[in-house]
């Protein structure tokens, strides 16, 4: 299966919304239990989420055996991977000049967002002195 960087940011950003991850419990459920997205089934739902527990951006397991996930909430790299990448045009800046250097990965396109995010406030910090 094919990684889909957006759907990686899209399942974070429904993760973030969801009540379940409030960190005291373990949530048990399917994928698409968590992050109900539109067009997107279980079995693809399920792989990119596998992908973001192996980046460590949220608590969790997936159980093989059940085909369901246990998660407790998103970590702090989670929170930092969101925040970076929250705004539309920094995350498509990112992943473009991740794809046209050939490194289109999860990790690249967050250190590339940022770099953007860091430039922005230098440019802001600037215009204020």
């Amino acid at each position: 299966m094919k990684r889909d960087l957006d759907l990686v940011r899209e399942i974070m950003l429904a993760l973030e919304n969801s009540p379940q991850l409030n960190g005291r419990a373990f949530r048990e459920g399917y994928a698409s239990e968590f992050a109900k997205l539109e067009g997107h089934n279980d079995d693809v739902l399920a792989y990119h989420m596998m992908l973001i527990i192996d980046e460590g951006w949220i608590d969790g397991e997936y159980r093989r055996t059940s085909g369901q996930f246990v998660l407790t909430r998103i970590t702090a790299d989670g929170h930092d991977f969101l925040d970076s990448t929250r705004q539309p045009d920094i995350w498509a800046k990112a992943k473009s000049i991740a794809k046209s250097s050939g490194a289109e990965t999860l990790r690249f396109a967050w250190d590339i967002a940022k770099s953007i995010a860091k430039a922005e406030i230098t440019r802001h910090l600037g215009q204020i002195s």
